[in-house]
């Protein structure tokens, strides 16, 4: 069990230090795990962005697209590049390129 705390603890001070906002889901799209700067841009909590909850600092415009890409990536195992517009907390959108990398699943 110390192994693991060690291990999450290891992963959280990684991923805090890179600079982009990083997060991870589920193959649904289900997203369960942000980094502090995804929170910090968009001015939401954890509990506005659970399960779902992402596509509320997203282009409407383009949300469909990118779900149908992202869904495509996950049954093919390809990597996956867009530029999402995400809504900042300052109230603009902001581009950013989404870069995905899907796990094989076991």
């Amino acid at each position: 069990m110390e192994d693991l705390r060690l291990n999450q603890q290891q992963f959280r001070v990684f991923a805090g230090s890179i600079p982009e906002l990083c997060w991870m889901a589920h193959p649904d799209c289900h997203i369960f795990w942000y980094d502090e700067r995804w929170y910090e841009y968009t001015g939401t909590r954890p509990d506005q962005m659970e399960g779902w909850g992402w596509q509320a600092v997203h282009d409407p415009k383009i949300l469909q697209e990118g779900l149908e890409r992202w869904h495509q990536s996950i049954q093919t195992g390809q990597r996956f590049e867009m530029v999402f517009p995400l809504h900042a907390a300052h109230g603009r959108f902001r581009p950013f390129l989404a870069t995905l990398r899907p796990f094989p699943q076991t």
